[in-house]
């Protein structure tokens, strides 16, 4: 799987938690589903200052903070840990497990999350793509993560497919069109996020001016 945290334009296993553990069941209002597939699940987590959510289970997944703060995480047996979450940052890929999530600051944290749903793939996955700046952010098994800047000339043709999933999570705002599923997004705003599922046909044209 390849999260992409495209810069400026934009930021580029185990089974599903119990019912009763679920995210956006047991936290429906701090979780929120974005996307998913048979492969991954993407959630947006939205902590505000004070909130502890519920007790809720996650299968090995990875964090991307679009707004940071202290949360402090509780787990089953009684022990907390604080984590520091900053902007922008890729956070290491995190095991199944339980746990309540407390926002000890004073501002929103917001996160988007990516569950995987399966064991890691074998295919490889590209460092560079013609058009396309990217920063290697976090390599493990089971995904790629880079932050990306894409210039007018980054091109995929109608019909262009991968053979891994691809997160797209935008830091900011920017102009790059991508057409799937019989729909164009051309404007990004900071925070938008889009799933391009393995073998999902696709396009993607470049903006009229390079992005960060």
């Amino acid at each position: 799987m390849k999260i992409v945290p495209l810069a400026g334009a934009m930021l580029v296993a185990a089974v599903l938690p119990a019912a009763a553990q679920d995210p956006i069941k047991a936290a429906s209002s701090q979780y929120t589903l974005i996307a998913e597939n048979e492969h991954v699940r993407v959630l947006r987590a939205i902590l505000p200052p004070g909130v502890t959510t519920a007790m809720h289970a996650h299968p090995a997944h990875v964090g991307v903070t679009l707004s940071g703060g202290i949360v402090r995480m509780g787990l089953p047996d009684g022990k907390t840990a604080d984590v520091e979450a900053k902007a922008d940052e890729v956070m290491p890929v995190q095991p199944a497990g339980s746990h309540t999530s407390t926002n000890t600051g004073k501002t929103p944290v917001e996160v988007v999350l990516v569950e995987m749903k399966k064991a890691p793939g074998s295919t490889p996955l590209p460092s560079a793509r013609p058009g396309m700046k990217m920063t290697p952010l976090l390599e493990d098994a089971r995904l790629s993560a880079h932050r990306v800047s894409a210039d007018s000339s980054f091109q995929e043709a109608a019909g262009t497919t991968h053979p891994y999933d691809q997160v797209v999570i935008a830091l900011a705002s920017g102009d790059i069109a991508l057409t799937m599923d019989g729909k164009t997004t051309s404007t990004w705003k900071r925070g938008d996020v889009r799933l391009i599922g393995r073998g999902v046909p696709h396009e993607t044209k470049g903006g009229k001016a390079p992005s960060e």
